[in-house]
């Protein structure tokens, strides 16, 4: 039993390749992902079928016992401080390592995910409608069971209201597919129904519905199970303090983005990242020698060390601290293959650090990275 505990940790990426499907899959699947929309807006929308349990650290949260199933729907609704475009630029998760990152910070029980496929084939971020099917594997609280796992379709997309006003939503149920396999020492869970709906109330207000109703199946008993699924309403907290830090972070870099980047705040692609103390962090992009590459970071509290290399004229051995009084801006000319962007906070024994950035490249904006290969987005 120790073994095979310790053999199922170790799995740390899609036990399945990437693959792009047929296009009359794609056809069907697009047609099934579109039928889902209008139940999860009913669910967002109406709170008639669902019973309060108060708000909790500014979310109201909600629970429905639906006929059939032994696990609970429920519903967490709070008030976010940022933009609907900010919103659903960082809700598109359309490859491995921006999927990984926003899942961990949506669910503190996500260990690792992959992106199987996205569509339509060629898909450039962040155009709508937007469907992909994701791998994602979550470990229970406790250690002692095994870790689930599902493969699900995704669908965004935004509807324009009878008011005039915009609402953007994410669905995810879970699918059969005979590429995504059932994998050995993992419980392979069900979605029923999943998503976000967020709509502008006001100038930088969004309301943020976030709807799960999810069976990890195995051996876990139902009402262990609903006893749980209350505390997934609280994922969307921690969305909205996510969301918050990187809408205040643009606002500060608002005019270097201007001046340096000629974009607004809304259409910028910002990295969010932390530091761990003793430990640094690193952003590799795919360059070409003579390529021009422009950067802007800002620390969030503090301090933190910075560093690039591959750039002509900069040595990558060169650090300098950068303080949150002040982003950095930066531009050069790449000398090689690839641009190496480093923050090093291993002098500092307690305190992490958050950085927020954005690196812009002759094809647009970088995307995805934080140690991998980036891709990037037009501007």
């Amino acid at each position: 039993r120790i073994d095979k505990l310790a053999e199922k940790q170790m799995a740390t990426s899609m036990p399945f390749p990437a693959s792009q499907l047929d296009e009359a899959t794609v056809t069907d699947l697009c047609a099934r992902a579109k039928s889902w929309v209008p139940h999860l807006l009913e669910l967002a929308s109406s709170d008639k079928s669902f019973k309060s349990l108060g708000t909790k650290n500014g979310v109201k949260i909600f629970v429905s016992a639906t006929e059939g199933q032994r696990v609970h729907l429920i519903k967490g609704v709070t008030i976010v401080k940022a933009t609907s475009e900010t919103i659903k630029r960082c809700f598109i998760a359309a490859d491995t390592e921006s999927f990984n990152h926003l899942f961990s910070v949506i669910d503190p029980m996500f260990s690792v995910g992959g992106v199987f496929d996205v569509f339509p084939h060629g898909y450039q971020y962040p155009a709508l409608p937007y469907f992909g099917i994701k791998w994602a594997r979550f470990t229970l609280p406790g250690g002692i069971l095994w870790d689930r796992d599902f493969v699900f379709l995704e669908h965004g997309d935004e509807v324009t209201q009878p008011d005039g006003s915009t609402l953007g939503y994410g669905v995810g149920h879970s699918i059969e597919l005979p590429q995504c396999p059932a994998t050995d020492g993992l419980v392979r869970a069900e979605i029923y129904v999943s998503g976000y709906v967020f709509r502008e109330i006001a100038p930088e207000t969004v309301e943020l519905a976030y709807i799960l109703q999810a069976d990890p199946k195995g051996w876990v008993p139902a009402w262990a199970v609903n006893m749980g699924a209350t505390q997934q309403a609280m994922n969307v907290g921690r969305i909205r303090v996510w969301l918050e830090g990187i809408q205040e972070a643009k606002k500060r870099m608002a005019a270097d983005l201007e001046k340096f980047m000629s974009v607004s705040i809304d259409h910028a692609y910002l990295h969010d990242r932390t530091v761990p103390r003793r430990g640094t962090i690193s952003h590799t992009v795919p360059t070409k020698p003579g390529d021009a590459v422009s950067w802007i970071f800002s620390v969030e509290a503090h301090d933190v060390d910075f560093s690039i290399a591959g750039i002509e004229a900069v040595a990558p051995t060169h650090m300098q601290r950068v303080t949150h009084e002040k982003s950095l801006t930066g531009s050069g000319v790449a000398s090689g293959s690839s641009v190496t962007f480093t923050w090093n906070n291993s002098y500092s024994w307690l305190k992490e650090k958050r950085v927020y950035y954005c690196i812009k490249l002759p094809s647009g904006f970088a995307i995805g990275g934080g140690g991998h290969k980036a891709e990037a987005v037009a501007v």
